[in-house]
């Protein structure tokens, strides 16, 4: 599945949806975000981008962001900022 033309997401209601893969493709299409929002970090991901995206999940109505680097270590924010572990899911691992 990496090297797929598509992002593919789950909207509020739980419904697939593919986007076009692009280095901007989330950041104009989001209407709505989930609860949750998890997002994977690939090396070309740089953390300016990363801290605008957390931003704007949150601002589309996500509770927490989970962000994943390469190694597997999770890092959750909310509206008060980086949180040590999820308040949503608080056995949820911050290593995977």
């Amino acid at each position: 599945m990496q090297n797929l033309p598509y992002k593919i997401e789950l909207d509020m209601r739980g419904r697939i949806g593919m986007t076009p893969t692009s280095n901007r493709h989330g950041m104009y299409q989001l209407t709505n975000a989930t609860e949750i929002c998890f997002e994977i970090i690939s090396p070309s991901n740089r953390s300016d981008k990363m801290e605008e995206k957390i931003i704007l999940y949150l601002v589309k109505g996500a509770r927490e962001v989970w962000l994943c680097d390469e190694k597997g270590n999770v890092s959750f924010a909310d509206t008060t900022g980086k949180l040590k572990k999820s308040k949503m899911v608080s056995r949820f691992p911050s290593q995977i």
